[in-house]
């Protein structure tokens, strides 16, 4: 059985119970990524996040508990910021880029640009995704984002067979 890694970033609770859910059809350890412990959590110091985020710029992210080098999938979880990654998740991805055996994406979004943060987290990690999954705030009021985060789950079990 493969090892499997879920790390993601929530504010918001929507990536945080995705990861959960993927976590749990997987069997794997769930973590976090959080801002330091010295971060002072305000409206500005989310402002600031958030704009970090829209123009591509890494933030602050305290210590992780799990080393991804020592998991067979690291499944990474971001929300979308005006069409990008989170500013945690890309400063947790350019912290690791080439250190994942393999490697599977996914992000919450309110609109659109899932598909190409997904695409940018793969290129700055250096690796092939072996599955992509982008749920919308539609999925989850439609009650989709379940039979998705479903189909994500077996396909990852799929591919680690191969």
């Amino acid at each position: 059985m493969q090892r499997t890694l879920v790390v993601y970033y929530s504010i918001s609770g929507h990536t945080r119970d995705a990861a959960i859910a993927i976590g749990e059809g997987l069997g794997a350890d769930i973590e976090p990524i959080v801002e330091p412990a010295t971060t002072r959590i305000t409206p500005w110091s989310y402002f600031t996040l958030g704009m970090k985020g829209v123009f591509g710029m890494p933030a602050p992210i305290g210590p992780g508990t799990y080393d991804p080098t020592s998991y067979d999938l690291v499944i990474l979880g971001t929300p979308i910021w005006g069409g990008k990654m989170s500013a945690p998740a890309r400063s947790y991805v350019m912290a690791h880029h080439g250190q994942f055996r393999r490697l599977a994406l996914f992000c919450t979004q309110g609109g659109t640009g899932g598909e190409t943060a997904l695409a940018e987290m793969a290129t700055i990690a250096e690796a092939k995704p072996a599955a992509m999954l982008a749920l919308s705030d539609a999925d989850r009021a439609s009650g989709k984002s379940a039979e998705k985060i479903a189909g994500f789950v077996a396909a990852l079990r799929g591919a680690s067979v191969k």
